[in-house]
């Protein structure tokens, strides 16, 4: 969805940082569960200032930032120490997700690095690969560690999602023996979801995951004018999940069609 796409053109912006900027003074992470995602002005022309400016403001409203990045066009390691730094400067928490799974196509395809392009979640060297990555992910020690955005989208095609869930389980044993207590999640796309009744899906990540994610855009499913959101619209969840934890990991309203 949206926030992925911002991924590729951070870069440009971490890459040429002489180093990280200092925080703003007074500027301190709220005492709340509500975050931001990775947004500075000015898509794809970002400046030193808009940086320091998203970070003084993500501070002023939640208290962690989220980066989600495209297994297949992963960004250096320094740029994950960099955020990192920006995020502590300011006391927010650092959530990172990676994204196996193509924006284009429906998201029903992998999205793997260019050295195993091609492949499928069940060739052995793909599964090796994955599991290497968020190993190292996890050594960054962020506050939630995202196997996958979205899964839901993969279930169109079927091998890859089945090959895809026992691989999360995989990544999930993996990552808490040697990182106990890395918090474990996975997001599923709410509105899909809940149009194509695939509820008994959640149920088979409960082994892999410490807490389940929904994305939530209600207006890019349809009519924006015609869109109802009922009191339970999210609270219904727990008809599937009564017990677990539960948290969304984005959640939007365009501002203008499309």
């Amino acid at each position: 969805m949206r926030i992925h796409r911002i991924a590729s053109a951070v870069l440009a912006l971490i890459l040429i940082a002489p180093a990280p900027m200092p925080s703003a003074r007074g500027a301190s992470a709220k005492d709340t569960i509500l975050g931001c995602a990775l947004s500075p002005a000015h898509f794809g022309h970002f400046t030193d200032r808009d940086f320091q400016t998203f970070f003084d403001e993500a501070a002023q409203i939640g208290s962690h930032v989220t980066w989600i990045f495209q297994w297949g066009e992963l960004p250096p390691v320094g740029s994950f120490q960099a955020v990192h730094i920006w995020a502590m400067q300011r006391h927010l928490s650092l959530q990172l997700w990676l994204s196996p799974t193509t924006l284009s196509n429906d998201r029903k395809l992998p999205d793997l690095p260019k050295s195993l392009a091609g492949k499928s979640f069940a060739d052995a060297e793909v599964r090796k690969a994955y599991l290497d990555e968020v190993l190292e992910l996890a050594s960054l020690r962020p506050e939630v560690l995202g196997l996958a955005t979205e899964i839901n989208f993969l279930a169109a095609n079927p091998k890859e999602f089945e090959a895809y869930k026992s691989l999360a389980h995989e990544a999930y044993l993996a990552v808490k023996k040697r990182y106990p207590d890395q918090v474990i999640t996975i997001s599923f796309q709410w509105e899909v979801m809940r149009a194509h009744q695939q509820y008994a899906m959640l149920q088979q990540f409960a082994d892999s995951l410490d807490v389940y994610a929904l994305t939530s855009y209600p207006d890019a499913f349809g009519e924006p004018s015609k869109v109802k959101v009922p009191d339970d619209y999210y609270s219904s969840v727990r008809k599937y999940l009564p017990t677990p934890r539960v948290g969304i990991s984005e959640i939007g309203w365009s501002s203008a069609p499309p």
